[in-house]
Parts: C-alpha cells; sequence; structure tokens
C-alpha cells in the first residue's frame, strides 16, 4: 500500500511485485531511476540503480521503521554467492541442508549419485496402502515437508517430492525407511549445490516432458517442464501428477506442452513488467514427433480429438509469435528428470543444464 499511487507500478503478472523505471529508452541499466521489488511477508528483495534503490528505501522508510542489508547473502534461508567476474549468481541452502542431514543423523551417511533411483520408485509404488500407520504417517508428512521447502532451489529433486507427496496420506514404516534413505544420501553428496544464473544471453527457452502412465498405482500420467535464460539454470521448473487419465503418449505430452505454454506466457508478461522483454518467440521443446506436427497445423485424427483445446490452445500462441514449438531428442530433453527416476548418467547430463554451471562458483559437485 506504501508503494501505490506513486511512481512504483504493480505488475500484472505478480501484485507482489512493484516497479519503478524512470529511465529513457536508451539509458544504460546502471543508470537512471530504476528499482524492482519482490515483497514475502515482512522481508522485501529489491534490486536496480543506485538512484532507484535511494528512491525505494525513501518510500518504504516514510511508512515504516525498516532495516536494510545491502548485497544480503541469504534471504529467507536462501544463501546468496555473488561471483561478479563471471557474472553469475548462486543461489543454495547447504545450511538448511546439513541440518536436515544432522535431524536425520544422516551427515555421515555415503552419498547418492540421483535423488530417487527407479528400483525405489517401483518399490515406494507397489506398496500397499489399506492400513496406513498413523505415526509412519505423521513422521513422512514432516520429512516430505522439509524436502518440499528446499524444493525453492534445489529443483534437481523435484520428481522425488512428487513422488513422495503422493504418499502422504496412506504412510507405512515400510514407505517412511525406503523415503528418507536415498534423498538424504543424495543430498549429502550435493551439499553445496544450488542454481547457477549466469549474465549476458537473455533468451528464454522451454523443456516439457510426459510419462505415460507412470504411476503404477493409478496409471495417471507424470508431466514437467523447466524455463531457463541464457546459459544459467532453470528459473522455473514443475514435476505433476495430472489429474486427468491419458490414453496415449501424445495426449500426455499435449498436457505437459499446455502446462509449458502457460508458464511461458506468465514468464514474458512478468519480463515485460520489469521492463525487460523477450525478443522474439520463445522456443519451447518437445521429444514427441506428433505432438510437434500438431503444434503447427491442425490434423483431425479421431484418436487425438479428444485433447484437441490443448493442441489448438500451443498453436494459437505460435500463430501469435510468443512461443516456437521445437522438436529434441529424447536423451537430451532435460524435462526428463521431473517426470519418472533416472539412473544416474542421464540424470546428471540434465541436471547439469537445470542448476547451472557449480564449477564457476569453485564448488565441482559430482
Amino acid at each position: 500500500a506504501a508503494l501505490a499511487g506513486g511512481d512504483f507500478r504493480t505488475a500484472v503478472a505478480d501484485d507482489c511485485v512493484h516497479v519503478l523505471d524512470k529511465r529513457d529508452k536508451d539509458t544504460p541499466f546502471n543508470a537512471g531511476t530504476y528499482a524492482a521489488l519482490g515483497s514475502h511477508v515482512d522481508d522485501l528483495t529489491v534490486v536496480g540503480t543506485p538512484d532507484g534503490l535511494k528512491a525505494t528505501e525513501d518510500v518504504l522508510s516514510s511508512n515504516f521503521k525498516i532495516t536494510k542489508s545491502v548485497n544480503p547473502r541469504v534471504i529467507t534461508g536462501v544463501q546468496i554467492e555473488r561471483n561478479r567476474k563471471e557474472r553469475t549468481i548462486k543461489l543454495h541452502m547447504a545450511d538448511y541442508i546439513n541440518n536436515l542431514l544432522k535431524d536425520y543423523e544422516m551427515h555421515d551417511c555415503k552419498p547418492a549419485d540421483t535423488p530417487m533411483d527407479p528400483g525405489t520408485a517401483k518399490a515406494l509404488m507397489q506398496l500397499p496402502i489399506d492400513q496406513p500407520d498413523p505415526v509412519y504417517v505423521k513422521k513422512f508428512q514432516k520429512f516430505v515437508g522439509v524436502l518440499m521447502w528446499l524444493c525453492r532451489i534445489r529443483l534437481d529433486i523435484l520428481f522425488c517430492v512428487n513422488l513422495l507427496a503422493r504418499m502422504l496420506q496412506c504412510a507405512t514404516k515400510q514407505h517412511y525407511e525406503l523415503a528418507i534413505n536415498r534423498p538424504l544420501r543424495y543430498l549429502r553428496g550435493t551439499t553445496s549445490m544450488g542454481i547457477v544464473l549466469v549474465g549476458g544471453k537473455w533468451i528464454l527457452e522451454g523443456f516439457g516432458d510426459a510419462d505415460l502412465a507412470g504411476d503404477l498405482r493409478t496409471a495417471r500420467s507424470t508431466s514437467g517442464y523447466l524455463l531457463r535464460i541464457g546459459d544459467g539454470g532453470a528459473i522455473c521448473a514443475s514435476s505433476k501428477l495430472e489429474r486427468k487419465l491419458s490414453t496415449s503418449t501424445g495426449q500426455a505430452e499435449t498436457y505437459a506442452l499446455v502446462s509449458l505454454v502457460k508458464e511461458v506466457v506468465w514468464v514474458r508478461l512478468l519480463a515485460w513488467d520489469l521492463g525487460f522483454p523477450f525478443v522474439g518467440p520463445t522456443p519451447v521443446f518437445t521429444d514427441n514427433d506428433g505432438v510437434l506436427k500438431q503444434a503447427t497445423k491442425s490434423i483431425n485424427h479421431a484418436t487425438a480429438k479428444h485433447y484437441r483445446l490443448g493442441q489448438a490452445y500451443v498453436r494459437s500462441l505460435g500463430a501469435e509469435c510468443v512461443i516456437e514449438v521445437c522438436g529434441i531428442d529424447t536423451l537430451k530433453n532435460p524435462a526428463d528428470a521431473y517426470t519418472k527416476a533416472l539412473h544416474a548418467p542421464i540424470f546428471l547430463r540434465h541436471r547439469s543444464l537445470f542448476m547451472g554451471p557449480q564449477a564457476l562458483h569453485g564448488r565441482v559437485v559430482k
């Protein structure tokens, strides 16, 4: 409310983001008056030029008693490392992970290469669910809760948390013992890993994928997507169990692509709000040939008529040059890691794309 009605404007994409922009169109970013402010309860993160930061401080201090921290190293539990020479920033939660490992007495455990392996995932989905144990349901829910908080930054454990969350109401001792082992061993070996964002290329690209009937109990599909800018890690990602049953790979992949395209629309709008719009259509990648064809032309196939609305939505955004649907080899699609448990070689290759280049901060994580 303190920012409303003044020089700040509320972003259309997110009413918790406020922007002050008095720059001329030819003004460099580090000059003029510019600030972008995001609010989280009573923690406000502000970026901008010196004049913009001063204007923000003046507005807030005239209405509230505030404290400020220049170049903070921790924001709401997220640790920040800056490498100004390489123009990168790393967001991680090493302290949170170390405390988590101590709480579960896993700080000296043997590290694992992946947060969830195919065998453990299959075993979890095949456990009986008709006799939940109230004691272990509570323990299981607490464990999944601490992992969900970590998912803000550790996008590499999204599928693992997605899978575990399906068992929140039916957990038994077997569920709990299987659930805590592999993810904590993985975190033990990747404590300092985080998202690395790289300055330079202002190019947005997205990747989507789906695993048809991947849930062994319900036969529902798992879809996933991620968006990244330039050579850095993902700025947003998703792994979810679809509510609708898909009867073909094309249907499942279409649902995943629709979810990805919706996120692209939102991110592009937010970038426009911030004063840094993306130029040209955003490439979105799918590894399904049928979905790729349907994204560019209407093919009235009888087996696809029940999900034509999704196809039409994707085509309309392509016709408006908001997106450009592109093909990608399945083995090179990083969104695959958000749809199923993968073996280490493939998972690690995908992880390098959606977490960003860790070596730029002097800590190479295997």
